[in-house]
């Protein structure tokens, strides 16, 4: 068992629910894996951890506890890379939730004596409650103080008469159940721009 410093990173599509209400079982089969298998190969490439799916919906653990050459910019990677694709036939897209805190790891009794292992945290209830609160829209969402203190990446760098792909803005939304005053959290959004701008 350990508390550690992780990032929690949740990947959903963007209007699944309102897409798979007429499609077949086939279909949204056929759309979840292709998602959750591209998910998967970028945690590998990037040293992150599947933690669980909920429904279209993957969680990702990153810390180093499981990598010891963890570093904050394989998350923006992994991000960057997960939001910036498209998904299936009908061309689904997808958000992403950052949220960085401290995470227990431990194993319940009935999973002592296999690899199954068990993770609890804030991390989890932030960006779960995030998650439902946000746009459905090619966004990676950062709180804003993570994001000052370990992220701060540059995506939108472009030199001048250049083309850039990600637009940033820092936005006040409103997240109900988190014991913040009134709900309002201060967050950097970074959105795709699937055909790029050039800056002027």
């Amino acid at each position: 068992n350990a508390i550690v410093e992780a990032v929690v990173v949740r990947c959903d599509l963007n209007g699944y629910s309102l897409w798979a209400r007429d499609k077949s079982l086939q279909s949204r089969a056929t759309l979840l894996d292709h998602f959750f298998s591209t998910i998967f190969n970028e945690l590998e490439t990037r040293g992150g951890i599947y933690f669980r799916d909920e429904g279209d919906c993957l969680v990702a653990l990153f810390s180093t506890y499981f990598d010891a050459n963890f570093i904050h910019s394989k998350i923006e990677a992994f991000c960057t890379s997960v939001i910036s694709r498209t998904y299936g036939a009908d061309l689904l897209t997808a958000k992403a939730i950052v949220s960085r805190g401290q995470v227990a790891i431990f194993q319940k009794n009935h999973e002592i004596g296999t690899n199954d292992w068990s993770a609890e945290g804030e991390p989890f209830v932030l960006a779960a409650r995030t998650e439902q609160a946000v746009e459905s829209k090619q966004r990676i969402y950062y709180f804003q103080k993570d994001y000052d203190e370990y992220f701060n990446v540059a995506s939108t760098w472009a030199p001048s008469g250049g083309t850039y792909y990600w637009s940033v803005s820092a936005e006040n939304i409103q997240i109900k159940g988190i014991g913040k005053a009134a709900g309002w959290v201060d967050f950097s959004v970074h959105e795709y721009i699937p055909n790029g701008r050039k800056k002027s």
